[in-house]
């Protein structure tokens, strides 16, 4: 059974329906809801299943204030548990070291409440942006979910895994549903290079791989580099 919007057939497991359904609060129904919509608009070659997700951290679950705490924390009491590995983004504050960091005791509270309900809802606390260097190695060709820009291009390239760059309500759709829609990098034939880089000069100081990310960025645009 699946559930079919504008000529597209989403195929949905039974716990993905019961989501949608409202089985599990809102938040989750809202959540699944973009899902299937990033579905249809990338048309989507089915669903991948995930071996990991990267979640954005409570500096982004924030943006939104008061109301993104809110919806972070009714995620986590709703009784939904993340299905995926799932590990996390900086965090925006020493979480032990604030008070002498002189970190206002309103904002760490709100940041602590958010890092609670991500280990409540069944994150593991990495809180770091190159979790690559934390002990998170994917496989050649796992299928992630990450949100974190350098992680999204590293495991892409180096390990050879697949992720496209996930914002924040899709990563946590891959998490409480172990899946995530099958469209670009996903997919073989989107993974392959469309622009060929030949350097003639030897980069000697992190200061030159960065000018040379920032000249690349411009002109490649949105197409894929091969150095």
């Amino acid at each position: 059974m699946g559930l079919k919007g504008k000529g597209i057939i989403v195929q949905l497991n039974n716990y993905e329906k019961s989501i949608l359904a409202g089985d599990f609060g809102e938040e989750a129904k809202k959540i699944l809801e973009v899902m299937v919509k990033i579905y249809e608009i990338n048309d989507a070659k089915g669903f991948a299943e995930v071996s990991e997700v990267m979640l954005a951290s409570t500096q982004n679950m924030s943006i939104g204030g008061e109301m993104g705490m809110e919806f972070l924390a009714c995620l986590a009491n709703s009784g939904i548990r993340f299905k995926s590995k799932t590990i996390t983004d900086s965090v925006s504050i020493d979480l032990e070291s604030w008070q002498q960091l002189g970190i206002p005791e309103d904002f760490a509270r709100k940041q602590k409440n958010s890092v609670d309900s991500l280990i409540q809802l069944g994150a593991i606390p990495t809180w770091t942006c190159t979790p690559y260097l934390a002990g998170s190695i994917p496989r050649f060709g796992d299928h992630l979910a990450y949100v974190e820009t350098s992680g999204v291009i590293f495991v892409n390239s180096y390990f050879g895994a697949r992720t496209n760059r996930e914002m924040d309500i899709s990563a946590l759709a891959s998490a409480i549903t172990g899946r995530t829609p099958k469209y670009g990098f996903h997919l073989p034939d989107e993974r392959e290079g469309q622009l060929l880089i030949d350097l003639k000069t030897e980069l000697k100081r992190t200061t030159d791989y960065d000018a040379l990310g920032n000249h690349i960025g411009k002109i490649a645009g949105t197409r894929i580099p091969v150095f």
